[in-house]
């Protein structure tokens, strides 16, 4: 029988393994298959646990890069659309109508979660303006080099651009 976590001991250490699990997790879900340690039981301990390491997770910029935590997915609504949009993954099917359509949709989570709850966003006011910054540098480089298609119809001075930015700013 799996061993029972009590709420009170779920929630005294939400900013060390427990704040680092929503980077990747809804703190439901393992990330990794078999990885048991720190799932919530259930939806409410883990939405209750995110409460208090929103602003922890959100600082982890190194281990995060571009793209907001899956705890903001999941519990605050932002979302990440742009991400799916990536030239390698969409290869000749990559298109800026769609690429954009995504990206205004991000940017609209983040709006909408700003006016909808306001003392929260107060809490990551930094990290939310970087996640638009981030999108504003993928929008400009989508928009001058995502014309350019390469042999074999790839993108490629579009997606190089965009794993450099992404790598860089894994390396701030």
């Amino acid at each position: 029988m799996p061993r029972r976590r009590r709420p009170g001991r779920v929630r005294r250490h939400p900013a060390g393994p427990h704040g680092d699990l929503f980077l990747l997790s809804d703190g439901v879900t393992a990330f990794f298959a078999g990885d048991t340690d720190y799932e919530y039981p259930n939806v409410f301990l883990a939405r209750a646990a995110w409460e208090e390491c929103r602003a922890s997770t959100w600082g982890a910029i190194p281990n995060r890069g571009i793209w907001p935590p899956m705890g903001a997915v999941v519990y605050d609504g932002i979302t990440e659309h742009t991400h799916g949009q990536h030239p390698t993954s969409r290869g000749r099917r990559w298109d800026l109508d769609i690429f954009l359509a995504a990206l205004e949709l991000d940017v609209e989570s983040v709006a909408t979660f700003r006016r909808e709850e306001p003392a929260k966003a107060a809490t990551i006011v930094e990290a939310l303006d970087e996640y638009l910054a981030d999108l504003g540098v993928l929008r400009s480089l989508a928009e001058q080099l995502g014309d350019l298609v390469g042999e074999g119809g790839h993108r490629a001075a579009l997606r190089n651009a965009w794993v450099d930015y992404e790598v860089r700013r894994l390396a701030e």
